[in-house]
């Protein structure tokens, strides 16, 4: 009884001694991970300073047609890789007992590059140059960029609500 205490006694010693030891490398581990630069920059519509908000459907329509352009806080100009695009158009539906209520329709693509895709710039069913209507919104999110070093950074998301002209 007492050899079979002892030996129990020794495993669990060297268990915890290897749990200890497992400890302090991985905490030595996670010292060395390089930083990562989680700076977002700033990125406007067309080549203007709107980064958001309210805006009239005839100005939104002429600066996404210049693409979407990104710079940092000196000015220096930064490549537009990407970008998620979510369209939410307003519509008037009626329900089985002929109450009409509005409600938005969500349309979502990624678009490579700084401009929209020939998907939703020259179709006849999605264009969104003639879908854009007053109340619909459009965001902009998840914006790649490449710096002027060539690394890749984040750019800040952009929120537009469509006015009337």
């Amino acid at each position: 009884m007492k050899y079979t205490t002892g030996i129990l006694f020794i495993a669990l010693l060297a268990l915890t001694a290897f749990s200890i030891n497992a400890q302090t490398e991985k905490k030595e581990g996670e010292e060395k991970h390089i930083k990562i630069d989680r700076t977002r920059f700033p990125v406007y519509l067309g080549h203007s300073k709107l980064t958001g908000g309210p805006i009239s459907k005839t100005l939104f329509d002429s600066l996404l047609k210049q693409g979407l352009t990104a710079s940092d806080s000196a000015g220096h100009p930064f490549k537009v890789a990407g970008f998620m695009l979510t369209y939410a158009e307003v519509k008037l539906y009626e329900d089985a007992e002929g109450t009409l209520f509005l409600t938005s329709d969500y349309h979502e693509e990624y678009c490579p590059g700084d401009t929209l895709t020939s998907f939703l710039a020259h179709d006849e069913y999605s264009n969104l140059y003639d879908r854009t209507k007053k109340g619909d919104t459009v965001y902009f999110d998840q914006v790649k960029l490449i710096r002027p070093d060539g690394k890749s950074a984040a750019g800040m998301p952009m929120t537009f609500m469509i006015r009337s002209n």
